[in-house]
């Protein structure tokens, strides 16, 4: 049964980082330092996402929540807000 979860929960971080902060990261500007030091801040990313899954399932089932969630993320991310 665990394997199960296991399953779910890593197609589900996949499906996330696919949908959700793959398109984030590429509208991020060339020179910022999240381009700078990409490794440390996909890890980071990957990370987080991996332990945050069940609280974005509403950003992955929704177009409308996606795009306030990506221009949320996007905004902390460069340090706009």
């Amino acid at each position: 049964m665990s394997e199960y979860i296991i399953a779910m929960w890593l197609s589900a971080w996949l499906l996330q980082l696919y949908t959700i902060y793959y398109p984030v990261m590429r509208r991020v500007p060339h020179g910022h330092i999240v381009r700078k030091q990409w490794f440390v801040s996909y890890s980071v990313v990957f990370i987080f996402a991996i332990l945050l899954v069940p609280f974005s399932l509403p950003a992955m089932l929704s177009e409308n929540h996606r795009i306030r969630y990506q221009n949320g993320f996007l905004k902390g991310l460069l340090g706009e807000e």
